[in-house]
């Protein structure tokens, strides 16, 4: 069986090679001659590629000028590439997100020769294998706390079809799916998706031991979460039973008066 590193292990590890990512971009744009051999094309990517790699660690609010320092460069040659941050920022959203995603994946769930266990396992291993990584994770986090639109728009404009298509398919398939509402097993469906999220963050943001078997991973969540909707979900109490059971836990706990004689209400 496969143990996950301690914590302390994996915290050095991600130091280390935030260091071997540095050194990587330096040595690339340092060597004499260099400048003088990199095509345009070449140094347009190796800008980009080291601009990837400094937003996951730094986020967007870092400078630019932050960047031109780490891989020897001015930052007028990196205006000279991609005329802004902003348009830096596009790119990069390009290949990180839009890159990464496979069109192939909607068709697969929707593949209803196949059990709907196999396709969401199928999905999700083939989903982790393309996002997983420390600029994925990283920048996805980055990108809402920094305020911009790239997450929400990898959201708005690809994960939530995706998932509406999971939701279709549920419904399909679990008759006692159909009971709940609507709105509610799509939420079901982003819990379930973003048991894999937190994975990533708690692996490389917090950088705590994880399972280090993806795959048996999602074979157990994809199991359990489909058992959870074969097997229904109970009828939730009524607001003010719930309350008034509350009170009389309360009271009794305190030693109130009329702890006693209160009873919750039908």
């Amino acid at each position: 069986m496969e143990h996950a590193p301690a914590p302390g292990a994996r915290r050095a590890t991600a130091g280390a090679g935030k260091k071997k990512r540095r050194r990587k971009f330096q040595a690339a744009a340092r060597t004499p001659g260099t400048r003088r051999r990199l095509d345009p094309e070449k140094r347009e990517a190796m800008i980009l590629d080291a601009a990837i790699g400094f937003f996951a660690e730094a986020g967007f609010d870092a400078q630019l000028r932050e960047l031109a320092s780490r891989i020897g460069i001015s930052q007028s040659l990196i205006f000279r590439y991609f005329g802004s941050k902003q348009v830096l920022i596009e790119r990069v959203y390009e290949r990180v997100y839009v890159a990464r995603w496979s069109s192939q994946w909607a068709q697969d769930i929707g593949d209803r020769r196949q059990d709907l266990r196999d396709r969401l396992i199928g999905f999700y291993r083939s989903y982790l294998t393309a996002i997983e990584g420390y600029e994925w994770i990283r920048m996805t986090l980055y990108s809402g706390l920094a305020g911009n639109d790239l997450t929400r728009r990898y959201i708005e404009t690809r994960v939530d079809g995706l998932l509406l298509a999971i939701t279709k398919e549920i419904t399909h398939e679990i008759p006692a799916a159909r009971q709940i509402a609507p709105e509610v097993l799509h939420e079901l469906v982003w819990h379930l998706h973003a048991t894999f999220i937190y994975y990533l963050i708690r692996k490389y943001v917090f950088q705590v031991a994880t399972i280090a078997d993806t795959g048996l991973l999602i074979e157990a969540t994809v199991t359990h979460f489909l058992a959870g909707l074969e097997a229904g979900i109970p009828t939730a109490p009524s607001a003010s039973a719930s309350t008034g059971a509350t009170v009389v836990k309360v009271r009794r706990a305190a030693g109130g008066r009329g702890s006693s004689k209160r009873k919750p209400s039908s």
